[in-house]
């Protein structure tokens, strides 16, 4: 009688009881990252009915996000022998669980019955692929061959929608903009708004059209927001200092071009790229402590995006402060994270992450499969990918830094990979 289900791969040694506490592990993760209030997104929260499917501004990422999220859930079940049919039941139950208290209990939390399906897709995707964890930790040459190009495509295919998606997106716009302006879930700047313009186009209190010059240079990635402001004390834990709004959108979502917030001391600057989109998130680039001054003091504020690049250069009652960003694909780290970009070296290394990891993961299953075609064939597609992406997209061309960890985890993964495969029998 033929078995079912997959292939039985190499047995990971791995218990029963060590599978269920990982379970439990796992779940209070959860619990902890959706369980802990926001009352600072209340507003956002109450624009996505409980019916929806694909909700908000966000709907895509937020599907993405929860299959994944209880996936980890769904694999530690089915390494402890639980089927997906069940793992898919046990899901179910703890996001039903947790949706029910973020729409009676927790503050700011978006409850909806889409989440209790992706949740629910997630535990049974990864009790289905438990079975086949072993083979893909342990493969064969053959199959590790396969497994390395697969990756490396992989790899280029999200580094090229990476810098896709962080190009500035208009569309057949109307644009208003305000200065100072407000939103419903931030007050107007507190103090004296003095000037500011997008592209030397003035903006004023009352919503006024922009000439569709600065839509034209926004679509080139090209666009400079100057600011002058007397900021008095902070009134709420966000302000709002500009707002430019797509009046042709009536809809909900997508409607923002371009905020710059004051949040505490420091300035926020949102601005409208692809991944909208594809409602995916869009970043708000932290541009220091710009208004870490006195109430009443005189600050400038000139932004500048260019070739790739975001310029801020700050004056706060003569103190001069500035912040550079590159924009390179592997800022999509921050479109599919809740992360927010901050100047230093710091961030720099976190954004190269997620593409060295991939990378190191390729270049082991090649180094595994032994053979020098593999090698070769991954090593041109990452390098292909890190040249040929700058000269498709407006984004950066490689740092060195970037250069230097991708290609690391890429040499250290086929070592790692090659040193295994001598061991294999």
């Amino acid at each position: 009688m033929p078995s079912r289900g997959p292939a039985p791969g190499p047995r990971l040694p791995v218990s029963r009881r060590s599978a269920l506490l990982s379970v439990a592990g796992a779940v209070m993760v959860i619990l902890l990252l959706t369980l802990w209030p926001l009352p600072e997104q209340s507003y956002q929260a109450s624009l996505s009915p409980v019916s929806c499917l694909v909700c908000g501004d966000q709907g895509t990422q937020d599907v993405i996000q929860n299959v994944l999220m209880l996936f980890p859930v769904g694999l530690f079940l089915g390494l402890a022998g639980v089927g997906p049919g069940r793992a898919a039941l046990l899901g179910f139950l703890l996001s039903l669980t947790v949706e029910t208290l973020q729409y009676y209990v927790v503050t700011g939390r978006d409850a909806a019955i889409s989440d209790v399906i992706t949740n629910t897709t997630g535990a049974a995707l990864g009790a289905a692929f438990a079975p086949w964890l072993g083979s893909v930790l342990r493969p064969g040459r053959a199959l590790a061959g396969r497994l390395a190009i697969g990756t490396v495509l992989l790899f280029a295919a999200v580094w090229a929608f990476g810098a896709w998606a962080l190009e500035g997106s208009t569309g057949a716009g109307n644009w208003r903009g305000r200065f100072p302006g407000d939103l419903p879930d931030a007050p107007a700047l507190s103090g004296e708004a003095v000037r500011a313009s997008i592209n030397d186009a003035p903006l004023v209190l009352e919503p006024s059209p922009l000439p569709l010059s600065v839509e034209q240079a926004f679509a080139r990635d090209s666009f400079t927001l100057r600011v002058e402001v007397k900021p008095g004390a902070p009134i709420a834990w966000r302000e709002n200092v500009v707002t430019i709004i797509d009046v042709r959108d009536l809809r909900a979502s997508n409607r923002l071009v371009m905020t710059l917030n004051r949040v505490r001391p420091r300035a926020l600057l949102t601005f409208r790229i692809n991944a909208a989109r594809a409602r995916l998130r869009t970043p708000s680039f932290d541009l220091g402590r710009v208004f870490d001054v006195a109430p009443g003091t005189t600050v400038s504020l000139a932004v500048t995006r260019w070739r790739g690049a975001l310029h801020a250069v700050a004056d706060r009652g003569g103190q001069a402060m500035t912040t550079d960003y590159r924009i390179g694909p592997e800022l999509l780290w921050s479109v599919l994270g809740p992360r927010t970009p901050r100047p230093g070296i710091t961030w720099v290394v976190e954004t190269f992450l997620w593409g060295s990891v991939v990378l190191l993961v390729a270049g082991y299953w090649s180094g595994r499969s032994g053979s020098r075609a593999s090698l070769l064939c991954v090593g041109c597609i990452a390098v292909a990918a890190q040249v040929a992406v700058p000269r498709f997209f407006n984004v950066a061309n490689q740092s060195l830094l970037g250069w230097a960890m991708l290609l690391s985890g890429l040499v250290i993964g086929m070592f790692a990979g090659a040193r295994a495969a001598s061991r294999m029998p």
